[in-house]
Formats: C-alpha cells, sequence, structure tokens
C-alpha cells in the first residue's frame, strides 16, 4: 500500500506529540544527574576505634602540699592516635593541654581534675580528686621572764607567731620534772602565745640550771600537722639569783 503525503503528516503529528508528552514528564519529575569524582561524607569516628581516657598523678595518691608540684600523664590513654588532643580542667578555674602537665596548687582543698581525649570526632573523659594540704611550718621562741619576789626565774614565756600557714590551733607539750610524777603538762591555744611556770621543779626551787623539753604541733585548718621540739635550758638561774641579792 503506497504511503501518502497525509500519512506522513500524520504519523509526524503522532512522534511531535509523544516528544512533547516526553519533555513535560521530564519537567515534572526532573533527574539529578549523577555525580562524578566525589567521596561520600565520612561520618565521625569511622575507621578509628573511640579513645579511652586515662591519666596517672605524680606523686601517687595525690596527696600534696600547697605549692608541692603534681604531674598529670595522660600517656597512659588506649586507642588514641596521633591527632589525639588532650584538655585539662584543673578544679579550680585553670585548664592545661596536653598529654603531660604540670601543676602547683596555692590553696588547701580538695580539687577534682578532669581529662577529655578528643580523637577524630570521638571523645572520652577520665576525673581523679587531688588533695592539696596547707603548708605549715612550725616555729617559736623562747624568753625566761623576770623573777620576781626572790624566786627564780622557773617561767617562760613562748611566742609561735613565726609559724607559718593556715593555723587553727597551737598544741603545745612542756616536759616536767622527772622526780615529780604527772609533771608534764599539755596546753592548746587558738594564738601563738603562751607562758608556762615549772613551778614544782627541784633544780628551779633550788636554784640549780637545768633543761626541759617543749613541743609545739601546729595544726592547720585542714587538720594538717606539723610539730617542732626545742630544749628550754635555765642556764642564769645563779647569775640572776645573784644579781637579785646584790
Amino acid at each position: 500500500m503506497a504511503i501518502t503525503r497525509d500519512d506522513r503528516q500524520w504519523v509526524s503529528a503522532v512522534f511531535l506529540g509523544l516528544g512533547l508528552l516526553v519533555v513535560s514528564g521530564c519537567n515534572d519529575s526532573p533527574v539529578a544527574p549523577s555525580p562524578t569524582g566525589t567521596t561520600p561524607p565520612v561520618s565521625p569516628g569511622a575507621g578509628f576505634t573511640e579513645p579511652t581516657a586515662c591519666f596517672t598523678t605524680d606523686p601517687n595518691p595525690p596527696d600534696v602540699m600547697e605549692g608541692q608540684l603534681i604531674v598529670l600523664d595522660a600517656r597512659c590513654s588506649s586507642s588514641v592516635s596521633s591527632e589525639a588532643t588532650y584538655q585539662w580542667q584543673l578544679g579550680d578555674g585553670r585548664t592545661r593541654t596536653g598529654p603531660r602537665v604540670q601543676v602547683q596548687y596555692r590553696g588547701p582543698g580538695d580539687y577534682v581534675v578532669e581529662l577529655r581525649v578528643e580523637d577524630h570526632g570521638m571523645n572520652s573523659t577520665a576525673t581523679k580528686e587531688l588533695r592539696v594540704h596547707t603548708k605549715l611550718t612550725a616555729c617559736f621562741d623562747s624568753e625566761q621572764l623576770s623573777f620576781t619576789d626572790g624566786m627564780p626565774p622557773c617561767s617562760v614565756s613562748f611566742n609561735a607567731s613565726c609559724s607559718e600557714g593556715s593555723i587553727r590551733e597551737y598544741r603545745w607539750f612542756f616536759e616536767g620534772s622527772p622526780a615529780v610524777a604527772d609533771d608534764d603538762e599539755t596546753v592548746a591555744t587558738a594564738g601563738p602565745e603562751v607562758e608556762h611556770t615549772w613551778s614544782a621543779n627541784r633544780e628551779c626551787l633550788s636554784f640549780r640550771p637545768f633543761e626541759r623539753l617543749v613541743r609545739l604541733t601546729v595544726v592547720g585548718t585542714d587538720g594538717n600537722t606539723e610539730t617542732i621540739e626545742q630544749t628550754v635550758a635555765f642556764t642564769q638561774i645563779l647569775k640572776a639569783v645573784r644579781t637579785d641579792s646584790e
């Protein structure tokens, strides 16, 4: 059968209409072009193990005095790469960075130290409590008091103002006469000054020189203590007596 001119025009119209429908369908549902040469996003930590934070202290346990150096070492942390970061919170508002740091505390108290290790978008923390004690220095001076009414100078004043630190109590021990039972005496004072008299001492009453042990223990505000001992020598009694008799 021969194809006429009208048949060719009809077929062209059909194909033209189909083409319009295809174009219209593409506009309604566009197809995104396939990217080439791109890498899909990687989730944090992909290909790495989550780190485990850990740190040691030197000294250990971390029980130190004010101003004493403390070393915090995070090199015991596991599953960390060379790109890991170390952040420290020292518990007093200060911060440090790095796997190993040295710190000092200027005030007594309990401080919670926190270490945070971050590596490839993952992190881990570890904490320890540090106890810092008041730095104390026990010290005292003594002065033999002048005797009165012909009595020898058996009384001594003691002053512990040279002691250093946050002190809440002064505990004194005065050795008594070995010839008198229970002649030792212990005195606790809030202030640094105290006076003691060896009134029952035979050496004193007989104007003979003698020595006695004196011990001072200073107690810090946190309960920490420091002790010092001195021997008080009464060597000028005879000279003092002679001076008085003149």
